[in-house]
């Protein structure tokens, strides 16, 4: 899904049962990263338009099976669209109380991660965070489900 703001991913995940969530921004960080502590999904070598959809090319997402999957087998962790976590924002996270937060209590900002279509390879790190407020959309914007036993 695109053009979602964190208000529109959390009513679906409420719709999907409890058992859901998004994810926090640790969680996000480990499926890209790995154990290995790569600098991409795919590994440290540098981003390119066959493994990661960027920089304005198409000047939109592309189909998610489009390109291969990446770290455990996940799609796109890393280009097409910027991902919405559960996690409120805080400037450095390390040290951080990573866990779920669907309260809807204020509008503290949420994290956004994974660079997008719309951006420069520099924005594709696996340690690149952004955040924005809870019902700003941008067309760059989506997010991902957390499925029971993560």
């Amino acid at each position: 899904m695109i053009r979602v703001n964190w208000d529109d991913a959390q009513a679906y995940v409420s719709w999907m049962g409890k058992a859901y969530s998004l994810p926090t921004e640790a969680q996000w960080e480990k499926d890209t990263r790995g154990r290995l502590g790569r600098k991409y999904p795919w590994g440290n070598g540098e981003p390119d338009r066959n493994i990661c959809n960027f920089g304005g090319a198409n000047h939109k997402t592309v189909e998610v099976q489009k390109i291969e999957p990446q770290m455990y087998g996940i799609h796109q962790m890393a280009g097409n669209v910027r991902e919405w976590c559960v996690t409120k924002w805080q400037s450095d996270y390390k040290d951080y109380e990573q866990k779920v937060d669907n309260s809807p209590e204020g509008r503290d900002a949420r994290v956004l991660r994974g660079g997008s279509w719309f951006v420069n390879r520099g924005y594709l790190r696996c340690a690149f965070r952004g955040w924005n407020l809870p019902n700003s959309r941008g067309s760059n914007f989506g997010f991902r489900v957390v499925s029971p036993g993560f």
